[in-house]
């Protein structure tokens, strides 16, 4: 099930991100459930994790949307920190999408953070 924060998200990405809005068509949902929209190849021994219990949310390029976990469905993930929080990482996910995470990506959150918490 999903839950429209489109209008929430978009004062938040403009505090993140000092004043861009966010990019046109793009929608944000709490969902129930997050699920990996990679698949294993056959054969492969590369293992890929898709227990939903480990992912917070996903940016889906392909349809304009980001997914982030309902925290009245995840104890874990309650308050406005841990889904604020999950937001920015997927914003920095929808701005540099060629960015894996690391160093880099977690300064950019980090910077979002800061602005977001002053706004």
């Amino acid at each position: 099930m999903k839950h429209g924060i489109t209008v929430q998200a978009r004062a938040i990405y403009r505090a993140a991100f000092s004043g861009d809005e966010l990019p046109k068509g793009w929608k944000v949902s709490f969902v129930d459930r997050c699920v990996s929209s990679r698949r294993q190849r056959f054969g492969s021994s590369r293992k890929i994790n898709h227990s939903p219990a480990r992912r917070w949310g996903q940016c889906w390029y392909s349809r304009k949307t980001i997914e982030v976990l309902s925290p009245s469905v995840h104890p874990g993930h309650e308050g406005h920190g841990g889904w604020i929080c999950t937001l920015i990482h997927e914003f920095i996910h929808q701005r540099c999408p060629r960015l894996r995470h690391g160093q880099e990506f977690d300064r950019l959150i980090d910077a979002a953070l800061v602005r977001v918490w002053a706004s």
